[in-house]
Protein backbone atom coordinates (compact mmCIF):
# COMPACT_ATOMS: atom_id res chain seq x y z
CA UNK A 1 0.00 0.00 0.00
CA UNK A 2 0.98 3.44 -0.49
CA UNK A 3 0.19 5.82 2.29
CA UNK A 4 0.10 9.74 1.05
CA UNK A 5 1.50 10.43 5.08
CA UNK A 6 2.05 8.29 8.23
CA UNK A 7 -1.56 7.49 10.01
CA UNK A 8 0.49 8.21 13.30
CA UNK A 9 1.75 12.19 11.63
CA UNK A 10 -1.94 12.76 10.45
CA UNK A 11 -2.89 12.54 13.78
CA UNK A 12 -0.86 14.92 14.71
CA UNK A 13 -3.04 17.39 12.56
CA UNK A 14 -0.44 16.00 9.43
CA UNK A 15 2.25 19.44 9.67
CA UNK A 16 5.15 17.65 7.42
CA UNK A 17 5.49 15.02 4.85
CA UNK A 18 8.53 13.38 3.54
CA UNK A 19 9.15 14.00 -0.16
CA UNK A 20 12.63 11.65 -0.05
CA UNK A 21 15.24 14.48 -0.81
CA UNK A 22 12.10 17.30 -0.43
CA UNK A 23 10.43 17.85 3.05
CA UNK A 24 6.98 19.63 2.60
CA UNK A 25 5.70 21.26 5.41
CA UNK A 26 3.20 23.87 7.30
CA UNK A 27 4.95 26.97 8.55
CA UNK A 28 4.11 30.11 10.74
CA UNK A 29 3.05 31.83 7.10
CA UNK A 30 2.01 28.68 4.56
CA UNK A 31 3.17 25.72 2.62
CA UNK A 32 6.60 25.33 2.41
CA UNK A 33 9.61 23.06 1.03
CA UNK A 34 12.87 22.79 1.39
CA UNK A 35 15.42 20.15 0.90
CA UNK A 36 16.17 17.81 3.62
CA UNK A 37 19.42 19.37 4.69
CA UNK A 38 17.80 22.55 5.53
CA UNK A 39 18.19 24.31 2.48
CA UNK A 40 16.47 25.92 -0.17
CA UNK A 41 13.42 26.79 1.78
CA UNK A 42 10.96 27.83 -0.34
CA UNK A 43 6.89 28.87 0.33
CA UNK A 44 4.26 27.67 -1.93
CA UNK A 45 1.59 29.15 -0.58
CA UNK A 46 0.65 31.64 1.60
CA UNK A 47 -2.07 30.71 4.37
CA UNK A 48 -2.78 31.04 7.92
CA UNK A 49 -0.27 28.50 10.00
CA UNK A 50 -3.83 27.29 11.83
CA UNK A 51 -5.07 27.03 8.38
CA UNK A 52 -3.31 24.16 7.12
CA UNK A 53 -4.10 20.46 7.92
CA UNK A 54 -2.70 17.00 7.22
CA UNK A 55 -0.40 17.65 4.48
CA UNK A 56 -0.22 14.49 2.13
CA UNK A 57 1.79 13.42 -0.85
CA UNK A 58 0.83 11.80 -3.96
CA UNK A 59 3.34 11.52 -6.62
CA UNK A 60 3.79 15.12 -7.68
CA UNK A 61 0.51 16.42 -6.05
CA UNK A 62 0.50 18.03 -2.32
CA UNK A 63 -3.12 17.47 -0.16
CA UNK A 64 -4.17 19.22 2.26
CA UNK A 65 -7.22 20.72 3.95
CA UNK A 66 -7.66 24.21 4.61
CA UNK A 67 -9.87 26.72 7.22
CA UNK A 68 -12.97 25.26 5.64
CA UNK A 69 -11.96 21.55 5.49
CA UNK A 70 -12.00 21.76 1.82
CA UNK A 71 -9.86 18.82 0.64
CA UNK A 72 -7.05 20.64 -1.51
CA UNK A 73 -4.28 19.98 -3.68
CA UNK A 74 -1.38 22.02 -5.67
CA UNK A 75 1.48 20.35 -7.41
CA UNK A 76 4.50 20.19 -5.59
CA UNK A 77 6.24 23.05 -6.97
CA UNK A 78 3.18 25.23 -5.91
CA UNK A 79 1.50 25.56 -9.35
CA UNK A 80 -2.31 24.23 -10.07
CA UNK A 81 -3.21 24.75 -7.10
CA UNK A 82 -7.06 23.82 -7.15
CA UNK A 83 -9.74 23.07 -4.62
CA UNK A 84 -11.23 19.36 -4.69
CA UNK A 85 -14.23 19.64 -2.60
CA UNK A 86 -16.32 22.14 -0.98
CA UNK A 87 -18.62 19.63 1.06
CA UNK A 88 -16.04 20.03 4.31
CA UNK A 89 -14.48 16.40 4.53
CA UNK A 90 -12.27 15.93 7.25
CA UNK A 91 -9.37 13.64 8.07
CA UNK A 92 -8.91 13.02 4.43
CA UNK A 93 -6.23 10.16 4.34
CA UNK A 94 -4.43 9.06 0.84
CA UNK A 95 -4.52 5.46 0.32
CA UNK A 96 -2.81 3.81 -2.90
CA UNK A 97 -4.73 5.74 -5.82
CA UNK A 98 -7.62 7.52 -3.41
CA UNK A 99 -8.85 9.75 -0.97
CA UNK A 100 -10.83 8.24 2.05
CA UNK A 101 -12.74 10.55 4.65
CA UNK A 102 -14.84 11.86 6.95
CA UNK A 103 -18.09 13.36 5.28
CA UNK A 104 -20.57 14.30 8.69
CA UNK A 105 -23.25 14.34 6.43
CA UNK A 106 -22.90 10.78 5.31
CA UNK A 107 -20.20 9.13 6.72
CA UNK A 108 -17.04 7.77 5.71
CA UNK A 109 -16.28 8.36 2.10
CA UNK A 110 -13.74 7.39 -0.66
CA UNK A 111 -12.85 9.47 -3.78
CA UNK A 112 -10.05 9.65 -6.34
CA UNK A 113 -7.39 11.93 -6.06
CA UNK A 114 -8.71 14.46 -8.66
CA UNK A 115 -11.83 14.65 -6.26
CA UNK A 116 -13.90 13.11 -8.97
CA UNK A 117 -16.05 9.58 -8.37
CA UNK A 118 -17.08 10.25 -4.31
CA UNK A 119 -18.41 7.31 -2.51
CA UNK A 120 -19.68 6.25 0.71
CA UNK A 121 -18.15 3.28 1.78
CA UNK A 122 -19.84 3.44 5.48
CA UNK A 123 -22.70 4.98 6.48
CA UNK A 124 -21.99 5.75 10.05
CA UNK A 125 -20.48 8.92 10.70
CA UNK A 126 -17.35 8.89 12.92
CA UNK A 127 -15.05 10.66 15.37
CA UNK A 128 -11.81 9.76 14.08
CA UNK A 129 -10.48 7.47 11.04
CA UNK A 130 -7.05 5.66 11.21
CA UNK A 131 -6.18 3.50 7.95
CA UNK A 132 -3.89 0.12 8.07
CA UNK A 133 -3.25 -2.59 5.74
CA UNK A 134 -6.39 -2.70 3.72
CA UNK A 135 -8.77 -1.86 6.83
CA UNK A 136 -10.61 1.49 7.97
CA UNK A 137 -10.38 1.72 11.69
CA UNK A 138 -13.03 4.40 13.18
CA UNK A 139 -14.53 5.72 16.13
CA UNK A 140 -18.48 6.45 16.57
CA UNK A 141 -20.08 7.72 19.09
CA UNK A 142 -23.71 5.35 20.51
CA UNK A 143 -24.81 6.75 23.76
CA UNK A 144 -23.48 6.01 26.20
CA UNK A 145 -20.72 4.25 24.86
CA UNK A 146 -17.88 4.59 22.04
CA UNK A 147 -16.90 2.02 19.52
CA UNK A 148 -14.30 0.83 17.30
CA UNK A 149 -15.67 -0.18 13.98
CA UNK A 150 -12.81 -2.02 11.50
CA UNK A 151 -13.65 -2.37 7.94
CA UNK A 152 -12.44 -3.98 4.58
CA UNK A 153 -11.28 -1.83 2.42
CA UNK A 154 -11.35 -4.61 -0.26
CA UNK A 155 -14.81 -5.90 1.28
CA UNK A 156 -16.61 -3.71 2.89
CA UNK A 157 -16.68 -6.40 5.40
CA UNK A 158 -17.69 -4.91 8.88
CA UNK A 159 -16.56 -5.95 12.52
CA UNK A 160 -17.05 -4.24 15.49
CA UNK A 161 -13.74 -4.75 17.84
CA UNK A 162 -14.13 -2.34 21.10
CA UNK A 163 -16.60 -0.99 23.21
CA UNK A 164 -15.26 1.79 25.42
CA UNK A 165 -18.16 3.37 28.06
CA UNK A 166 -15.71 5.81 29.67
CA UNK A 167 -13.75 7.15 27.28
CA UNK A 168 -13.72 10.09 24.20
CA UNK A 169 -13.37 8.73 20.83
CA UNK A 170 -10.54 10.86 20.51
CA UNK A 171 -7.51 9.94 18.01
CA UNK A 172 -6.18 6.68 18.90
CA UNK A 173 -3.12 4.41 17.33
CA UNK A 174 -2.91 0.91 16.27
CA UNK A 175 0.59 -0.27 16.28
CA UNK A 176 0.34 -4.34 15.13
CA UNK A 177 -2.59 -5.93 17.12
CA UNK A 178 -2.93 -3.58 19.14
CA UNK A 179 -4.86 -0.23 19.58
CA UNK A 180 -4.11 2.61 21.88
Amino acid sequence: DKYGNTAGNLTGSGSVVDGGETVYYRGADGIYKMNRDGTSVERLKKMKRDAIHRLSLAGDWLYYTDELNQVCRMKTDGSQQSVLTKEGFFQPMLVNDLIYYIDLAKGVGKMDLDGKNKKTVADTVPEYIWIESNQIYYTYHMTPSIYIQKLGLLQNEKDKISVNKDKSGEPFQKVGDWIY
